[in-house]
């Protein structure tokens, strides 16, 4: 997959586009039927797959108070896309003044001129332009006016459920990790780096690795998962805990996992978490002996789901 960082660095780079244009959060279900629509197009009618997104995430820019997390980073998305059979992504930085552009201009200025679109491919609830002021009629209307073709991509839905970032995210916060896996259609994962933790995990027989993920990420409701961990193209089964460590009296929110059948030092290397299913919550104990016979039944547990 060619990657752009602007729209200006893709014009005239890649060979009639058959475009989308989203945040594209979570490459979900619903996003990858887009992207199926795209790379069939283009094989049909002899083009290039191509989807435009947006870093920052506009939320994160143009609500200041709203604390919105990620379910990818932008490195996270591409990796999807690529995985996906996408040709081309463009990845433009989404500031104020680019929110201010209206659906007209932003169609005929970037699409149209600088991106030479022959068919738009969206999704059925699509809006763009300046406070999203523009609807499936101004597509039709542009396209006509400029020669393209433009598709809409029916809502896709599990289990009738709709499938959505919102809806994914909102699984996540409440610790509903079935559900937000089968509106991803894959496990919930993120990348981290391994940081110093305190070291208790090894004394207890459960040594851990304390994961700092990007501020941006969102993290799943707080408790005990079962997991699968990548590593130097390795994956290995273990359970992961994500809260303050009750019976320790932590105050901080860790992210700990531990992996079966593993012994090195993990120390500044980066390690990919998937979360299979969450087990329970989280636990104050009265010792750290009454600890370690949960941890010993969650290891149980965990070998079972993955």
């Amino acid at each position: 997959m060619k990657r752009f960082h602007s729209i200006y660095e893709a014009s005239g780079r890649i060979e009639n586009p058959v475009l989308t244009v989203g945040t594209f959060d979570g490459v979900h279900r619903g996003h990858r039927a887009i992207v199926e629509k795209l790379n069939v197009l283009a094989d049909e009618r002899g083009g290039s797959s191509a989807l435009l997104t947006f870093s920052p995430h506009p939320k994160r820019v143009l609500q200041s108070d709203a604390k919105l997390k990620l379910i990818t980073t932008t490195d996270e998305k591409l990796a999807l896309l690529d995985r996906y059979g996408l040709q081309n992504a463009i990845v433009h930085p989404f500031t104020t003044a680019f929110s201010r552009i209206e659906s007209t201009s932003f169609v005929r200025d970037f699409l149209v001129a600088q991106l030479g679109v022959r068919v738009l491919v969206v999704g059925h609830d699509h809006r763009f332009g300046r406070d999203r002021a523009g609807s499936w009629g101004d597509l039709t209307r542009s396209a006509a006016r400029y020669g393209f073709g433009v598709e809409e991509v029916e809502a896709q839905k599990v289990a009738g459920v709709p499938v959505s970032s919102t809806a994914i995210r909102e699984a996540l916060a409440a610790g509903d990790l079935a559900t937000a896996n089968r509106l991803l259609g894959r496990d919930y994962a993120f990348d981290g780096v391994v940081v110093r933790g305190d070291g208790l995990g090894e004394k207890l027989g459960f040594p851990t690795a304390n994961i700092r993920v990007p501020e941006e990420k969102l993290i799943p409701a707080i408790g005990i998962y079962a997991t699968r961990i990548a590593y130097r193209q390795k994956t290995y089964g273990g359970m992961a805990s994500i809260g303050y460590r009750p019976t320790l009296a932590g105050r901080d929110l860790r992210i700990e996992v531990h992996l079966f059948d593993f012994n090195a030092s993990l120390y500044g290397e980066s390690i990919r978490v998937s979360f299979v299913a969450r087990m329970r919550d989280e636990i104050r104990f009265e010792t750290l002996a009454a600890l370690v016979q949960q941890l010993k039944r969650d290891r149980e547990q965990a070998l079972q789901l993955i």
